[in-house]
């Protein structure tokens, strides 16, 4: 772990604007004071004085600021940009038992951002947000209660609503109870954050139990959540400014010895498609016409996968589509297409979506504004299959089409028990031997269905569609497609050599 910034700055490193600057707004005339504390530029905004030149007031703030740089013993605040006697005058007044904790401000912003909130943004926030308070207890864990129950304490009891929370809190484990009834006594109040305080927090609160880091997303939701959950404090009037916006962000600083022989490693946050996780398309019908002898109901699935893979979606896009004939067009011969509109989520519980289902419609698709559709074709083989799940789950028209048995949505769960069953059938481990006790893996003995959407891109890659066709077909940017699929748009050498041979001499 870095040793955190210091929270004071030396005046050497200050810089005071020669004269403040008039500004015309809603409010009226105002004159703005800009300074620069190690680097980085500060303002404040003052009112024109009346009965005195208008600018009065601000020049004497801006005074005060130019005499306390001119001060070589003097220091400024890193978080606040104030010289040290402006910044201990602005800080709240400590009142004894009145100090608010930082579970307390986390439950109000929890709740305040809900109704708002899409149900995976709800899960993502409770858990971003339970990972940080967490990390903010003032004494050791109860004996037998562990982080994991700390954390599950705050996710399914301490911070959602009451419409959030476990219906049942008797079924949760002993130590996750016991945690519930220990942390509200046990939590630093918001006055604590101070700038080394963010730090330790935010690396706390950014590792998985295992100790390793969260990927490189789930750390900048966690910093967002702590964010804040101190702009709510700023705004009581608990802190002077927001410390987390002059945090440093986490990241794994490891000592390396580079091997120039040793094969380079990819950096794990890329987020780089590694080629060798891809099923080919002859892959993926191999693994459809395997799901189909799973079960009689299976043959639903392979439905679903083949649209999965034919087309790029995403799997909440494909639960969203409906039979409804403007939006699918399934003809008997040849190409079709369907319209995306309004993606079905799964949030895995029915508390994170209000809807009393685990499954809750989106207003829009990723990315894109309200009301804005896209065109996906769908090649013969993918309208084959539709037509086949339309005429034998007798799918009424404008109903959903992707329900079980019961008229209920797929499940996330359900399916990926049926795609990890197959998947281990047709990609087994290599049997250990004496020469190779421990084989690697095989490579698609981890391919997820959502890396189903890869299939679709590799192979339209590999056929020349232009990238800006692809990433308009599958809802990415074109700069997306690049930086994801970057291993799959070069050749290799002796490739390159061949193809500009003709060029070169």
């Amino acid at each position: 772990m870095t040793t955190p910034a210091t929270e004071w700055v030396a005046s050497e490193h200050v810089y005071v604007w020669p004269s403040v600057q008039p500004r015309k707004g809603a409010r009226g005339q105002t004159f703005v004071v800009k300074w620069k504390v190690a680097g980085r530029e500060r303002s404040r905004s003052r009112p024109a004085a009346p009965g005195r030149r208008p600018d009065a007031h601000a020049e004497a703030f801006r005074g005060e600021l130019a005499r306390a740089q001119l001060n070589p013993a003097g220091r400024w605040h890193r978080v606040s940009g104030l010289p040290e006697h402006l910044h201990l005058a602005e800080l709240p007044e400590d009142e004894p038992g009145d100090a608010t904790d930082a579970l307390t401000v986390a439950r109000d912003v929890v709740v305040a951002e809900w109704r708002g909130d899409s149900p995976g943004n709800r899960k993502s926030r409770v858990e971003t947000m339970a990972c940080v308070v967490a990390a903010l207890t003032t004494a050791p864990f109860l004996r037998g209660v562990e982080l994991e129950h700390v954390r599950r304490a705050l996710r399914d009891v301490l911070l959602p609503p009451p419409e959030g929370q476990v219906s049942d809190p008797s079924t949760l484990d002993a130590e996750v109870r016991a945690a519930a009834a220990w942390l509200p006594d046990h939590v630093r109040p918001v006055t604590d954050l101070t700038l080394p305080v963010v730090e330790e927090t935010l690396l706390a609160a950014s590792r998985k139990l295992n100790g390793k880091l969260y990927a490189k997303d789930r750390r900048g939701s966690t910093r967002g959540s702590l964010s804040l959950l101190a702009a709510e404090a700023v705004r009581r009037g608990l802190l002077p400014t927001n410390p987390v916006r002059d945090a440093k962000r986490v990241s794994e600083m490891v000592p390396v010895i580079v091997d120039p022989n040793a094969e380079v490693q990819e950096d794990p946050d890329a987020e780089v498609v590694d080629p060798e996780r891809v099923m080919s398309a002859d892959q993926c019908r191999a693994f459809c016409a395997e799901v189909r002898n799973v079960s009689w109901v299976s043959w639903r699935f392979a439905v679903f996968w083949t649209l999965l893979w034919t087309t790029g979606m995403r799997p909440s896009e494909a639960f969203g589509i409906r039979n409804v004939h403007r939006r699918l067009h399934l003809p008997e011969e040849g190409w079709g297409w369907v319209k995306l509109w309004r993606p079905t989520v799964d949030a895995g519980a029915a508390r994170w979506t209000g809807t009393g289902s685990k499954h809750a419609d989106k207003t829009t698709l990723k990315a894109r504004a309200v009301g804005v559709e896209r065109h996906v074709p769908l090649p013969p083989e993918t309208v084959t299959a539709l037509r086949e799940f339309l005429t034998r789950a007798e799918v009424r028209p404008g109903a959903r089409l992707f329900v079980n048995s019961n008229g209920k949505p797929f499940t996330l769960d359900h399916l990926g028990r049926v795609f990890r069953t197959v998947r281990a059938k047709l990609f087994p481990d290599p049997e250990p031997t004496e020469a190779d006790p421990e084989p690697p893996r095989h490579p698609l003995r981890a391919v997820t269905q959502y890396e189903l959407r890869h299939s679709y891109v590799t192979t339209a890659l590999e056929a020349g569609i232009p990238v800006a066709k692809v990433a308009e077909l599958v809802g990415n940017s074109v700069p997306t497609i690049n930086r994801v699929y970057e291993r799959l748009l070069t050749v290799a050498d002796d490739t390159y050599a061949e193809k500009m041979g003709s060029v070169f001499q």
